[in-house]
Parts: structure tokens; sequence; C-alpha cells
């Protein structure tokens, strides 16, 4: 889809990523369960960013390419999340 990048494990997508028509920015949701939440919640707090929470299980947020750049490993420790609560 030229539209997002899905990502999921166990036939199921667990993060999206969609491009933004102003260059350098992404909205991403992440599907969680509500063990992760609160952590997620953290991480992303850390990273500077406000989240709103979708259908209970849903984090989305927006980043910049430049808050990409600075948070690698915050967001690395997303996805692994994410990827370890859904085996």
């Amino acid at each position: 889809n030229k539209h997002h990048v899905a990502i999921g494990t166990s036939n199921r997508n667990c993060l999206w990523l969609r491009p933004r028509k102003t260059e350098g920015y992404i909205h991403i949701e992440i599907l969680t369960t509500k063990d992760n939440m609160e952590e997620l919640k953290t991480i992303i707090e850390t990273i500077g960013q406000t989240y709103n929470i979708r259908k209970e299980k849903i984090l989305a947020f927006a980043l910049t390419k430049s808050d990409f750049d600075k948070n690698k490993e915050s967001i690395e420790s997303i996805i692994l999340k994410i990827r370890d609560s859904h085996k």
C-alpha cells in the first residue's frame, strides 16, 4: 500500500507508519496490550511527544525526522516491546 507501511506478527498488524504531506513528518499508530500501555506512554512522553489513545489499545503519535534521529533508541525499544507483546 503506498499510503502506509504496516508491520505485524502472527497474522495481525501491530504498527502502522503513515507519511504525511509535510516532508519529514510521520504519523505512527501502535496496537498494544493493556500491560504495555503505561510503559509505552512513558517512552513516548520522554521523546517529547503527545499521544492519543484510540479504541483503548492503540496509541497514536507523530514524529518529525529530527525527533526520530534524536530518539532512535527509544523508538527501537517501542518496536521491540510491541513485537514481544504480539508473539
